[in-house]
């Protein structure tokens, strides 16, 4: 899977799938259309430690489904003794699979350095299509990283969204239970 590639499988620790359009399942549980996926799918949802969630457009109970959500997010964070996966640990893993590929590399060099007579040229034009992939690879992790760091503030912002509906809904509560 690109993502475990990416950022490695501690990663899997700190996900949860999202399922949207729940009001496409109508009546029927997600339980049971979880049974009838794809394999890929439902590797996924076990790698990701069965953490999933469903949105439905059409719910009316929308505070249910935030509160859900919001549950499982919390019982994540705590398993993960309040930590969450950060661009520091996604910098080290970047660093580890880059150190991984420039071994390979060197590795690949080392087997196919040329005799005195200059046979295997084939190799050498092969390591240096190996050292542009390593840079085109470079170039998309350092995107990577980029990316993950504004998902980190995205996070971060729909985290204080999430708290202010939460206290919005006990503000709720508290008038009605005046009423």
């Amino acid at each position: 899977m690109n993502i475990l590639k990416e950022f490695r499988d501690e990663v899997t620790k700190y996900m949860i799938v999202l399922f949207t359009k729940g009001d496409a399942l109508e009546e029927r549980p997600i339980e049971n259309y979880l049974k009838e996926l794809h394999s890929h799918l439902k590797k996924i949802i076990q790698i990701y430690g069965e953490r999933y969630h469903v949105f439905n457009k059409i719910e009316k109970n929308k505070q249910h489904e935030v509160s859900s959500l919001l549950k499982m997010m919390n019982k994540m964070v705590k398993r993960n003794e309040e930590k969450c996966y950060t661009e520091t640990m996604y910098n080290k893993n970047k660093k580890q699979l880059r150190n991984e590929v420039e071994n390979s590399v060197a590795e690949n060099e080392n087997e196919n350095s040329c005799d005195a007579d200059g046979k295997q040229k084939g190799e050498k034009e092969k390591t240096l299509d190996d050292r542009k992939d390593l840079e085109k690879f470079k170039q998309k992790m350092d995107e990577l990283a980029k990316t993950t760091q504004n998902n980190e503030l995205k996070f971060d912002k729909l985290k204080k969204d999430i708290q202010q509906l939460q206290s919005e809904n006990e503000k709720h509560k508290e008038r009605i239970f005046k009423i």
